[in-house]
């Protein structure tokens, strides 16, 4: 569907509730209607080299992929799939008659004012909140499939931390020359980290530690309930999902760090591991905090590929520059602890 049709759907007030206030929300690969009661997730028809939603089979096959994995950890949330259709041009979702022109993810609306990364800014986040949260997230990575992958898994990994070199001139027209230097010295640590350890990725798959997990796993995608509802997990891309169990909690503690709560991290990492020993080596403290490293990695390209494409609409804001700064200092804290630790013992 195209924004004009979704324009009109609202305008028609095409759901099977009959709602009193509508609220559209988009995002990057996405649109998601909030009604009273639901929010309806309608995937836009694009392309980018990590998905592909450009058919109306992919777009479904993707919704139920959403649902599907969606449910193992926010079964109260994730209700179906729905196709859109229309008719005489009227378009409506879940109608009996008319032609399937889309689908959505039918799901359960959350009081957004108990998303977790709102509370964390109004320091409102408790030691208890993330002792839940550890205890879901280690019974989920205990009881989900076991993924056992093919190839050198450490050079898999260090390729997918190598492609920040893709927003390096990026962000130094921003944060200055120095800051592509740095980047370059990181991407070097990285390569001789993985290789360093390579046996012990490769051994912590062989012993079952790679799993389907969630892989995008923050605050923002976390409901402070009585009992946690975690959502919004990987569905477009299953490498980006099925990973270490240190992947996954490290991306959760980066994101906690990230937000100077560093102490709610402490207690995160401590919960999560008084229930699930997945750590059984000193090396594997290293490996976690590569990963942290890695993390900040990620979310340092991903909000540099979204300021590549804004100069091209208009510029950046002063938040989106913010924020590509801090995560930068924050891969550059990461990079030198573990330079101190581990580099004499690499080189």
């Amino acid at each position: 569907m195209k924004i004009s049709e979704i324009q009109q759907l609202i305008h028609q007030k095409g759901f099977p509730d009959a709602p009193t206030s509508v609220e559209l929300i988009e995002t990057h690969i996405s649109w998601v209607i909030l009604t009273d009661q639901f929010a309806y997730k309608i995937k836009k028809p694009i392309t980018f080299s990590f998905l592909d939603f450009s058919t109306l089979e992919s777009r479904h096959h993707f919704c139920q992929r959403e649902y599907l994995l969606n449910k193992r950890l926010a079964p109260n949330m994730y209700l179906g799939v729905l196709p859109i259709k229309e008719q005489g041009g009227r378009f409506s979702i879940g109608a009996a008659e008319g032609t399937i022109v889309d689908y959505v993810v039918y799901m359960r609306k959350m009081d957004h004012h108990r998303q977790m990364d709102i509370l964390l800014n109004k320091n409102q986040v408790t030691t208890e909140d993330v002792r839940k949260i550890a205890i879901q997230i280690a019974d989920f990575h205990q009881r989900t499939d076991q993924i056992f992958p093919l190839g050198d898994y450490a050079k898999s990994i260090h390729l997918k931390f190598a492609d920040l070199i893709s927003t390096q001139a990026f962000i130094g027209q921003y944060l200055g020359k120095e800051s592509e230097t740095l980047i370059q010295e990181i991407i070097q640590f990285s390569s001789s980290f993985t290789k360093q350890h390579s046996r012990r990725f490769k051994e912590r798959a062989e012993l079952g530690f790679i799993i389907d997990g969630h892989g995008d796993l923050h605050a923002r995608n976390i409901f402070l309930m009585e009992n946690p509802i975690i959502f919004d997990c990987i569905e477009f891309d299953d490498d980006h999902r099925q990973i270490d169990v240190l992947s996954d909690i490290a991306f959760f503690c980066m994101d906690l760090d990230h937000k100077n709560k560093e102490d709610l991290s402490r207690e995160f990492l401590k919960s999560y591991l008084s229930i699930y020993s997945c750590m059984p080596l000193a090396e594997d403290e290293g490996i976690f905090q590569y990963y942290k490293l890695f993390r900040a990695n990620v979310r340092l390209k991903v909000l540099a590929l979204a300021g590549i494409q804004l100069e091209n609409e208009g510029g950046l804001t002063d938040n989106q520059l913010y924020e590509i700064r801090s995560y930068f200092r924050l891969m550059k804290r990461y990079y030198l602890t573990m330079e101190k630790k581990y580099l004499d013992k690499i080189l």
